[in-house]
């Protein structure tokens, strides 16, 4: 018997009203939240393939309780009761999710040809990091593009690859800044005040076809080794200036690995980290929330990105995690971070 299927039967003896839905998705009730009055009926959802060796995930589209079957905790946590060392004899969880090639970012060699042909894409930049100067170095570490044009002619890229406009190819190259996205998949621009008349100031666009598989999210490039264990932070945010100004002006270009979600889309940036390997005992999560309760007087609902929020949307994934290292901070100064560094005052929390 394999240590999945061990794993399976012991939820079978413990869990008595688990039942197989179809395919590798399993049910049962959630014994963190009670579920449903109805015992024939149940929240929580388990994805069991026998043939893989990534650990079970689990997850109550109720409570949120969910994560991935790591530990003994965790495994009595969802049976909701203790198990003794007999049951437990020979079996082996397996610490972390193992890394799928398809499920990564692909990553496109692309370099970035330096010039100054748009001074005021430059004049904005160095109001919005803090930056006095804005050289090959920096170009280099924050994925700008100062050109598009001169980006796909050094990369020989034919210009019919990328499927916009010529209209739109030279409104991007003469009227926004530009940013390559995580592993050079897309173009991420934003339109220079100048110039917005309206709508949403932020747009991507793929490069290539090949290149569209990919997740569009922005991030300063970084390198890890998720199977060697040493202290990590992880700096998540919603956009690209928000982890610019966390970078230049809040940690002072401290290593770690610096995300901006393309809005809160953290729910799908936080399982591909997963995926990735890249969360664990020696991981620390900082995550920099825009504070619309106080800040957005644009949206007539409710943003969902106070404290309570994020203590649901984590919920699952706190197994990843030691005491203390979920840390939620607010700027009590402004919406967000890319601000001047006198319009930062941080709130902290710990989740």
């Amino acid at each position: 018997m394999t240590s999945k299927e061990q794993l399976y039967q012991i939820l079978l003896n413990h869990m008595p009203l688990l039942r197989h839905c179809s395919g590798e998705e399993y049910m049962s009730r959630c014994n963190q939240c009670g579920d449903t009055g109805d015992l024939s009926r149940g929240h929580l959802y388990f994805k069991i393939d026998f043939d893989s060796e990534e650990p079970i995930p689990f997850s109550c589209r109720r409570c949120g309780f969910g994560g991935y079957i790591t530990n003994r905790e965790i495994l009595e946590k969802i049976i909701g009761e203790s198990l003794s060392e007999e049951e437990l004899e020979g079996l082996q969880f397996r610490k972390q999710v193992v890394t799928r090639i398809g499920n990564r970012n692909s990553f496109f060699p692309y370099r970035i040809p330096f010039s100054y042909k748009h001074p005021e894409q430059y004049d904005y930049l160095k109001e919005r990091t803090g930056l006095e100067r804005i050289d090959e170095d920096v170009v280099q570490t924050i994925r700008y593009v100062p050109s598009i044009y001169d980006f796909l002619e050094v990369n020989q890229i034919p210009m019919e690859s990328i499927e916009i406009s010529q209209k739109q190819l030279s409104f991007i190259e003469h009227c926004s800044v530009s940013f390559l996205t995580n592993g050079n998949s897309h173009l991420m621009y934003r339109v220079l005040p100048q110039f917005y008349s309206g709508g949403s100031s932020w747009s991507s666009v793929p490069i290539t076809k090949e290149s569209k598989r990919n997740r569009v999210f922005y991030s300063l490039p970084f390198e890890t080794n998720p199977y060697q264990y040493e202290p990590k932070s992880i700096y998540l945010s919603e956009g690209v200036f928000d982890c610019l100004g966390i970078y230049y002006r809040i940690t002072n270009q401290k290593p770690g690995i610096y995300i901006g979600a393309k809005g809160n889309q953290y729910g799908e940036i936080i399982p591909y980290l997963i995926s990735l390997g890249l969360f664990g005992g020696d991981v620390r999560l900082h995550l920099f929330s825009d504070n619309d309760k106080d800040y957005n007087k644009k949206e007539k609902r409710r943003v969902k990105t106070e404290k309570r929020d994020y203590e649901w949307k984590l919920g699952g994934y706190r197994y990843f995690f030691e005491n203390e290292q979920i840390h939620l901070y607010y700027n009590q100064m402004g919406k967000d971070y890319g601000n001047p560094k006198e319009e930062i005052i941080l709130k902290h929390y710990i989740l």
